[in-house]
């Protein structure tokens, strides 16, 4: 008994946080697999530079979550090589003290990008402007537990696999039965290529160079 009980407080805390993130928090959903995906991030990171006339000190302040160690550290290379951006892919063994300087560089932006391996942090995390879900987790835990802990703004979600979309299913059902509406980007995900995810992955393909593709919109 204790254990369903447990498991209905569970399902309650998600729903909640679910529907608090969706409503209160400017979301963007965008389906880029592949190549793409990488282009996505280029090109969006282009953008906020151009944004602020290319002053690093101006952009916003993010946080950036991926699946894995070594995708982070790819993507803070390119990131400090290409554009020249101050930005950090953070060791997963550092110390909560070692953490906090490191939130408190990005707080006053003399280190604006972080990026993570999916992590949950002890503490909220608060002033931060933008999360970045490169990566999507494969569960819904896992994701309200990733983006609960951190007080922000606006959030970018890249959809690039079918699990991706199962999971973003769950996510908006879970808004719909709690009488929320959807944003429309992400009821998008769900009518893209005429609804049909899975041919839509498959037809895809991936280009030599992908910088070919930061033509495209």
């Amino acid at each position: 008994m204790s254990n369903r009980i447990q498991y209905d407080r569970q399902n309650t805390k998600i729903n909640q946080t679910i529907t608090n993130l969706l409503t209160n928090v400017k979301q963007e959903f965008a389906v880029a697999p592949g190549a793409k995906k990488y282009v996505k991030f280029v090109k969006l990171f282009m953008k906020l530079l151009n944004d602020v006339d290319h002053d690093a000190q101006q952009l916003p302040r993010t946080i950036i979550y991926t699946s894995s160690n070594e995708q982070a550290k790819s993507l803070c290379c390119y990131l400090n090589t290409k554009l020249k951006l101050p930005a950090l892919a953070v060791n997963p063994d550092i110390t909560d003290k070692q953490l906090e300087e490191v939130f408190s560089k990005c707080q006053n932006k003399e280190l604006p990008i972080l990026i993570f391996k999916s992590r949950i942090f002890d503490w909220i995390i608060s002033d931060i402007d933008l999360v970045i879900n490169y990566t999507l987790p494969t569960d819904i835990v896992e994701y309200c537990r990733r983006l609960d802990c951190i007080i922000h703004k606006k959030c970018i979600t890249i959809v690039s696999t079918d699990a991706d979309r199962l999971l973003l299913q769950q996510i908006k059902n879970i808004i719909e039965i709690n009488g929320g509406n959807p944003p429309e980007s992400l009821k998008a995900v769900f009518t893209f290529y005429e609804g049909n995810f899975e041919e839509y992955l498959r037809d895809f393909k991936t280009v030599d160079s992908w910088i070919d593709l930061l033509d495209e919109d």
